[in-house]
């Protein structure tokens, strides 16, 4: 296995990429393009990649060991394109004012003349998927281009370099040399009061939501133990209570045995969910049939025939297990009357924090006439032309 010694650009030729490919596959032009920073050190090896939809092709695969593990997070420009590449160039650019965040930046030359810069800016190490993020506060540069306060910026210039889009998302502030965009907030945060399960409204005990501006948008909710993404479908008019897509079920199963002392509830797993990684369901929320009991699950260990819940008391702070448990062999009772007592566990309880990163998105033409997306109310400065 070859050791990388600089950045690494990759290309990609798509094999069947449509119908007419498919039947002549070596006249395609389709390709996916990938250009890797930060693999220096690491290893290069290639493995084939099969599927019928939508190509075939050869991927490569990267492995860099730091310390005793090997891992495969590095920036990384995919650029696809038919017969001739897009991207002219690409430069990773240096980043400036780093307190406790880590951050990349990259500035790239199109075909079209067209200059773009990304630059994003986030807790190191961070798993976005299995706990709250926190938004970055100090602000850092992109090489000479822009300064950012927020997660993520984008600003994108026309080839004489007039501003064409501004984008930022977690943040407060983009200021370049001819433009600042300050948005109200980088985020809304709020406390989750109640919720109901059966419709996905989640009710808040602030009004912090700004109404139909964050329909569409990403709601992450969870303590610091468990915490998972949702598409917001309605927001109520006092600004308290959400409606998210999708159900907050994650399994039910049926009531085997319940032990008080040792916080045990016995169920019937599905031999597909025993075999998954049991920590998965760490954090969760557990009720009865009658939803007129809840508790967090600690924990979760495989028996020979189901698994046992190890469950403490759901408080107000769900991430926390204080007395009393309230558990006891009577806590599960067939409600619906289908001849089986049964546990639910869900994703969100009373306690758990809920964020919604702002956005804002400014695409202005040659003309300036402007066209916007936000969630946040914002000020774009641009000063008029000479």
């Amino acid at each position: 296995m070859p050791t990388i010694t600089g950045p690494v650009t990759l290309d990609w030729r798509f094999l069947n990429g449509t119908p007419e490919y498919r039947e002549n596959p070596q006249e395609t032009e389709i390709h996916m393009q990938a250009r890797v920073w930060g693999a220096e050190g690491g290893t290069l090896t290639s493995a084939e990649v099969v599927g019928d939809i939508p190509f075939n092709i050869t991927g490569f695969h990267f492995a860099k060991r730091a310390e005793n593990a090997m891992r495969s997070g590095f920036l990384t420009l995919m650029s696809p394109y038919e017969k001739q590449p897009s991207v002219i160039s690409a430069t990773r650019l240096p980043v400036s004012g780093l307190d406790a965040y880590s951050g990349h930046a990259l500035k790239v030359e199109l075909s079209s003349g067209r200059h773009d810069v990304i630059a994003y800016h986030g807790l190191a190490g961070q798993k976005p998927d299995t706990q709250l993020a926190d938004v970055p506060t100090d602000t850092v540069k992109a090489g000479d281009d822009f300064s950012l306060k927020g997660v993520f910026g984008f600003v994108s210039r026309r080839k004489d370099g007039s501003l064409r889009q501004v984008f930022m998302t977690g943040g407060k502030l983009i200021r370049s040399k001819d433009f600042v965009l300050e948005a109200e907030r980088a985020e809304y945060v709020g406390t989750v009061r109640g919720v109901d399960r059966e419709s996905q409204w989640i009710h808040l005990t602030e009004p912090v939501l700004p109404g139909s501006e964050v329909v569409g948008s990403i709601a992450v909710i969870g303590s610091a133990t468990r915490s998972r993404a949702y598409s917001i479908k309605r927001v109520s008019p006092d600004g308290r209570s959400l409606q998210v897509e999708g159900s907050l079920l994650l399994y039910q199963a049926k009531v085997s045995s319940v032990n008080h002392a040792k916080g045990e509830i016995g169920v019937q797993f599905l031999p597909p969910f025993l075999r998954c990684d049991p920590k998965f369901y760490d954090g969760c929320v557990a009720t009865n049939e009658s939803h007129s009991l809840m508790w967090k699950v600690k924990g979760i260990s495989k028996e020979t025939v189901g698994a046992i819940l190890q469950v403490g008391p759901a408080t107000e702070r769900s991430d926390q297990f204080k007395s009393p448990l309230n558990l006891h062999a009577d806590s599960f009772t067939d409600a619906d009357g289908d001849g089986r007592a049964l546990v639910y566990m869900y994703e969100i309880a009373p306690g758990d924090t809920m964020k919604i990163t702002t956005h804002v998105s400014v695409t202005r033409n040659e003309n300036g006439q402007t066209q916007v997306d936000a969630n946040v109310p914002y000020r774009l400065s641009v000063p008029p032309k000479k």
